[in-house]
């Protein structure tokens, strides 16, 4: 360490040394990018549907309003109501690990994905491309496949973007449910508990780095 001139106080030390901090920082990304990945397909595979169910449904503003909650709610909270619910003391779905950890990321990905494929709904003549589909001869099924989902796709890209990085560096929800199964941000937690800071510097560096090489690949991808 330059400051104290400790040997036990360096970053090289603390991440390699009798803590071991590196390999969980490689496990810690292992699970972040599996959560965050399964959490964002299914929260898509969800939000798609739903979208379209919102907007021509009579219900459709209640659904919405519903599926605000996960939004404004303490992610502290939200974790803490599905390990109540779905863990072991509860419905017994899924004990704390990574599945949980899965389980709490969709709860809050679908509105995040939902809300921009609304606003790209709501700011498109998609009602009216789908009418003439229709009069030509299409039926529903190709009119969305065909017509619908092409119109939607930057509201989809951006809904899977958000919530991709959300997932990733979420900490709240995910240290009430996530047992031995470990991300990167709850990692930097323990870190400073354990007053390993050089070490939770160095994660919150690398945290960040990723999350900017994230950020330009999909800017990449959008943009095309």
């Amino acid at each position: 360490d330059p400051d104290t001139g400790k040997v036990t106080e360096s970053v090289m030390y603390q991440l390699f040394g009798p803590a071991n901090y590196f390999s969980s920082l490689m496990d810690a990304t292992l699970i972040s990018f599996a959560s965050a990945g399964i959490a964002t397909y299914v929260a898509a595979c969800i939000a798609i549907p739903t979208v379209f169910l919102i907007m021509r449904n009579r219900f459709g503003r209640v659904l919405r309003a519903l599926l605000r909650i996960p939004l404004i709610v303490p992610t502290s909270a939200l974790g803490l109501s599905i390990l109540l619910l779905w863990g072991p003391g509860g419905m017994k779905l899924a004990n704390p690990g990574i599945w949980l950890i899965i389980l709490t990321h969709i709860v809050f990905s679908v509105p995040v994905i939902v809300e921009p494929m609304l606003a790209t709904f709501e700011g498109s003549d998609i009602p009216l491309y789908e009418e003439a589909s229709i009069t030509l001869g299409a039926n529903s099924y190709n009119t969305v496949e065909a017509v619908s989902l092409p119109l939607l796709k930057r509201g989809i890209l951006t809904g899977v973007i958000l919530s991709f990085t959300r997932s990733l560096g979420e900490t709240g929800a995910t240290f009430l449910v996530m047992g031995s199964d470990v991300t990167i941000p709850p990692l930097v937690v323990n870190m400073v508990e354990s007053l390993a800071i050089p070490a939770a510097l160095f994660a919150s560096t690398y945290l960040i780095a990723l999350a900017f090489i994230l950020l330009m690949v999909f800017r990449k991808v959008t943009t095309r």
